[in-house]
């Protein structure tokens, strides 16, 4: 019985200095806070959506301008078939 407390005691010391070693490690390696994280996390997903929005600002008014274009080829094809 003594052998059992003895292994038990020494199975929740190792738990607690593996816990306290893994929160100074934690502690050590973590490289902001919390509140750092969160803007920085916000800063680059506003900046990934800026991005991405002009470029979709950009292809959208490329893709108006073939669009105007092509109505203006077939207007002018139209055109030279009623004259015709």
């Amino acid at each position: 019985m003594s052998q059992e407390n003895g292994s038990s005691c020494c199975s929740v010391g190792a738990f607690i200095i593996g816990a306290v070693i893994g929160g100074l490690l934690a502690y050590i390696y973590t490289p902001s806070t919390g509140n750092e994280t969160r803007d920085k996390l916000k800063y680059e997903a506003q900046n990934k959506l800026s991005i991405l929005l002009n470029s979709a600002k950009s292809s959208l008014d490329k893709l108006s301008s073939k669009i105007n274009d092509m109505t203006n080829v077939g207007a002018g094809v139209l055109i030279e078939d009623e004259i015709l």
